[in-house]
């Protein structure tokens, strides 16, 4: 009998930036229906907002909404290939106003 990696599909994502720096997130990737970078930026981005409000950080949310997060020099395969206990780092700017 072998063991299942049960974890085989999990990632972790991490945003990297002065404001959010270390919100972590666990993401199934079997369980994204269209599995595209920006839909995982979006499912982070959605967690990570939630708990914005959750928590009331009013100012932090100003900043969030300034953000554009994306992900350097990943493409979806390179994140299927990853190994399950990488780290995989998104990233921010500042909108230009």
């Amino acid at each position: 009998m072998s063991l299942v990696n049960l974890n085989y599909n999990q990632r972790t994502f991490i945003i990297s930036c002065n404001h959010f720096q270390g919100f972590k997130i666990n993401i199934n990737l079997e369980k994204i229906d269209n599995l595209t970078i920006d839909n995982l930026i979006n499912i982070v981005k959605n967690k990570l907002k939630n708990h914005l409000i959750k928590f009331n950080f009013e100012v932090l949310l100003i900043e969030f909404n300034k953000k554009n997060f994306h992900i350097h020099n990943e493409t979806i395969e390179t994140i299927l290939n990853r190994n399950s206990d990488d780290n995989i780092y998104i990233c921010t700017f500042s909108n230009a106003h």
